[in-house]
């Protein structure tokens, strides 16, 4: 308890998040600096949940600023709208260009977590139509009607499934 409140929250609040971007960075070498590698968008979601649990807990002054902005980050960088629907790219690069267009199932159900625990911070109405929207990709591109269960990514590559992100959904 003591080291998440005076060590881990304060690291990843200020050398784990990239202010001029908006959004967690990556990873972190040993000294706290910032390692050039791809974006996940599942990490971003994870951060968002636990800055948002963290304000709620009292544990963060900052949490519910740096979750918001993170979502918005999130949305602008890896979502892609469509028909009623919203995905999230796999990862995205430095810059913020998409790196990797694949759309993960165990990503959205983490996607699905982070909007939940800042919707229980802001009551943002917004979050629950992009919570919705995403569903509605997850059912109509992850689910596999015919056999119940969720695709590992969209498109398609092999008929593999994980049992993780059925384990977050649920």
């Amino acid at each position: 308890h003591e080291w998440m409140i005076a060590s881990a929250l304060p690291t990843w609040a200020t050398l784990g998040f990239d202010t001029a971007a908006g959004r967690f960075r990556e990873r972190l070498d040993s000294r706290g600096a910032p390692l050039d590698v791809p974006h996940r968008a599942m990490v971003q979601a994870r951060q968002i949940y636990v800055f948002a649990n963290a304000h709620l807990l009292g544990w963060h002054d900052g949490g519910a600023s740096l979750a918001e902005q993170a979502m918005a980050t999130l949305r602008r960088d890896f979502a892609e709208e469509s028909a009623g629907e919203t995905s999230f790219a796999f990862t995205i690069d430095g810059r913020g260009g998409v790196a990797s267009t694949a759309r993960d199932a165990y990503t959205h159900a983490f996607v699905l977590f982070a909007i939940a625990w800042l919707y229980r911070v802001t009551g943002d109405a917004a979050l629950l139509t992009l919570a919705e929207r995403t569903d509605a990709f997850i059912q109509s591109h992850l689910f596999d009607a015919r056999h119940g269960g969720l695709f590992d990514a969209h498109p398609a590559t092999t008929r593999t499934k994980r049992q993780n992100p059925l384990m977050h959904l649920l």
